[in-house]
């Protein structure tokens, strides 16, 4: 009895199996084969039971490019390997280059383009996550590569009244010769800022903490007791937590209160005060203070000069 089938030809792409594992700071490039497709035949049951072709490249302690003339093996669902005489391959081996890269970790940087809206302002600078990345290539082009920028346009502040985040493919910023050493990451990132509400801190000092500073000559200069100065500073909360009456130094320069003549006027003159204040806060008002200023008697004013 002779059992008759169908005759069937079928096209497969061939994969690359990478065995073993290649010493740290090694990865590999793209593969190259000088054909990527596989053709067989044979009977249809034969055919259809093929599932896979693969080519196996050992890359244990591999330090140097592999070339490889290597043979195309036929695998069914399950990963056997099939070996029918009934099934014919067009070619039955295949040139495998396989680039080693050297690999380096670099980290990411990002900034951001755009003011808040009114009343709102970024905490500080841009996040990324993850913020570094294994970079694979030559050793000569490594060298020149620190750290991998994502350009300010990928994130856009403008009008913003809470945190904005992007998620960034951070293989469209690699050099061309340069690739992701890591085969299971993606290159997608998160890039973010934190955007907070500005917010309005008052603090009360007494006129006599008030500095006061080129006193002028032969006078005597007294900040007028029982005033109740206010100043008003905004910034972002965590910022304004650092400012208090004791940081601020409340400071008043009495040189102002000399004439283009040199003549300086008894009695009460108000003067403005000014603040040591970090750059991370602004002042909002004027504070100014009443001081007092007397002549001192000329005998006293040689006496003090003697001294």
């Amino acid at each position: 009895q002779l059992q008759v089938e169908n005759k069937k030809t079928r096209q497969l792409s061939i994969e690359v199996a990478k065995n073993g594992t290649l010493p740290d700071g090694y990865a590999t490039g793209r593969i190259d084969m000088e054909t990527n497709t596989l053709s067989i035949s044979g009977p249809e049951s034969a055919v259809n039971a093929v599932s896979r072709a693969v080519v196996d490249i050992s890359l244990d302690n591999v330090t140097a490019n592999v070339e490889i003339d290597a043979t195309i093996r036929l695998l069914d669902a399950d990963g056997n390997e099939i070996t029918s005489s009934e099934i014919r391959k067009n070619v039955d081996s295949v040139k495998v280059t396989v680039p080693i890269l050297e690999t380096k970790e670099v980290t990411i940087s990002a900034s951001a383009i755009g003011e808040p809206a009114d009343g709102y302002e970024q905490t500080g600078t841009v996040t990324v996550s993850p913020e570094t990345v294994k970079i694979a290539g030559r050793a000569a082009v490594l060298d020149k590569i620190s750290e991998i920028t994502i350009p300010a346009e990928e994130l856009d502040l403008t009008d913003a009244t809470a945190p904005v985040t992007n998620t960034i493919d951070i293989r469209e910023y690699l050099p061309s010769d340069i690739s992701l050493a890591d085969a299971d990451f993606d290159g997608t990132v998160t890039v973010s800022a934190d955007i907070e509400q500005i917010r309005r801190k008052t603090i009360s000092f007494d006129a006599d903490s008030v500095q006061l500073l080129n006193i002028p000559d032969g006078w005597l200069a007294e900040a007028v007791s029982g005033q109740n100065l206010q100043l008003t500073v905004r910034g972002l909360q965590d910022n304004l937590n650092h400012v208090d009456a004791g940081t601020i130094t409340p400071h008043a320069d009495l040189s102002a209160l000399i004439d283009e003549n040199g003549t300086v006027t008894a009695g009460e003159q108000e003067v403005t005060v000014k603040f040591l204040l970090p750059a991370s806060v602004d002042q909002v008002n004027v504070v100014t203070v009443q001081v007092h200023l007397t002549q001192l008697a000329a005998s006293n004013t040689d006496a003090q000069g003697a001294q």
